[in-house]
C-alpha cells in the first residue's frame, strides 16, 4: 500500500523556505547537507505537524 501523499499549505512552503533561506551558509555544491534536511524536517515537525488528512512530510 502507499503512503497518503502529503499536501503542503502556502504557510508551510513558506516556513520551509524562510529555514532554508537562514542556513544558506550551510550549502555546498548547489545543495543542503543531509543535516541540514534532517533539521529542516524536525523544525517543520515540531512547528507544523501533519494534520489527521495529510500525509506525513517526508521522502523515503
Amino acid at each position: 500500500t502507499r503512503k497518503k501523499a502529503a499536501v503542503w499549505t502556502t504557510e508551510e512552503e513558506g516556513a520551509l523556505l524562510d529555514f532554508l533561506a537562514s542556513h544558506l551558509s550551510q550549502a555546498g555544491d548547489g545543495n543542503f547537507k543531509k543535516a541540514t534536511w534532517n533539521t529542516a524536517a524536525a523544525h517543520m515537525a515540531h512547528n507544523h505537524p501533519p494534520g489527521p488528512d495529510n500525509g506525513d512530510k517526508t521522502a523515503e
